[in-house]
């Protein structure tokens, strides 16, 4: 200005931050509102990469595997966090170890990259071969358990809340569950059901003899509980489950089921009393009477 004081504005306004190139525009004006203005650019250069970090190293036993995403810093600003390498988190990952790498960009295109590792322990796969118990009552059942993948040896520790071997013996009937670790804390379980047969028992119709001496009795018998199929072992006779033809006197029968399982029964056929006649001959002239007294 020729004699006045002039007033300089800047746009933008000294102490703006700013990312991208920019225009710089000053103006000049003076008290009589004349003005003059000039400009320049400014061009941006950064040559500091983005510092990125990612979560630690995660070891699990469910192939099932969440993680966090990385977090990035940078001295002008962070454009993109991208997952370069390994599966998304909620993903199924394989058994074994999986790198994840991330790489961070920022908006002049220096990266920085972090990466860690999943590793997916195998978990062990228990099976069993359950032994029935034989006979309703004794108690003779078992659960023999093998257990493949994981990493022995094993832990195991029953639902009884006291054992920890690897098979039961001596069970009753019911559901079992064990479960199973392996040295890598890696856990399993299975459930199984030892089954107990109802008692064994039998129902009979006995038919007496008709006659004093006969030997048309029968005992005709029906079977349930156990384990089917039964045998039948008379005593001084043979048959079934049905024995006809008999004589007075006492018949026994043992019922064995498939698993020896035994039931005992004693039958009685009764011998009736004989008729018995009693009475006075006589003889009269010409001819024999009889007369009968009680007839």
């Amino acid at each position: 200005a020729n004699c006045e004081a002039v007033i300089v504005t800047q746009s933008p306004a000294p102490g703006f931050v700013f990312n991208t190139p920019q225009t710089i525009v000053l103006i000049g004006t003076d008290a009589s509102g004349n003005s003059s203005f000039c400009f320049f650019n400014v061009s941006l250069i950064d040559t500091i990469n983005p510092e990125i970090t990612c979560q630690p190293n995660i070891i699990t036993c469910d192939n099932l595997v969440f993680y966090s995403n990385p977090t990035a810093t940078d001295n002008c600003s962070v454009n993109a966090i991208t997952r370069i390498v390994g599966p998304a988190s909620g993903s199924v990952f394989p058994d074994g170890l999986t790198t994840i790498t991330f790489v961070a960009e920022d908006d002049f295109g220096n990266t920085d990259t972090c990466s860690f590792t999943v590793l997916v322990n195998v978990t062990p796969i228990p099976t069993a071969v359950v032994t029935d118990v034989s006979c309703n009552g004794f108690g003779d059942g078992a659960i023999d358990v093998s257990v493949t993948a994981g990493s022995s040896p094993y832990t195991f520790v029953w639902s009884d809340g006291t054992s920890t071997s690897e098979d039961l013996t001596g069970l009753s009937g019911g559901n079992y569950t064990v479960v199973v670790t392996d040295a890598k804390g890696c856990i399993d379980s299975i459930t199984v059901t030892v089954i107990e047969p109802i008692p064994l028992t039998a129902t009979a119709i006995v038919t007496q003899i008709s006659c004093y001496d006969a030997n048309d009795g029968a005992i005709d018998i029906t079977t349930s509980g156990g384990t089917p199929s039964y045998s039948y072992t008379w005593t001084p006779t043979n048959g079934g489950n049905s024995i006809n033809n008999l004589s007075a006197g006492v018949h026994d029968v043992q019922i064995t089921d498939i698993n020896g399982c035994q039931f005992d029964m004693t039958f009685t056929i009764i011998n009736p009393d004989s008729i018995s006649i009693s009475g006075d001959v006589s003889q009269y002239p010409n001819s024999w009477q009889i007369s009968c007294e009680g007839c």
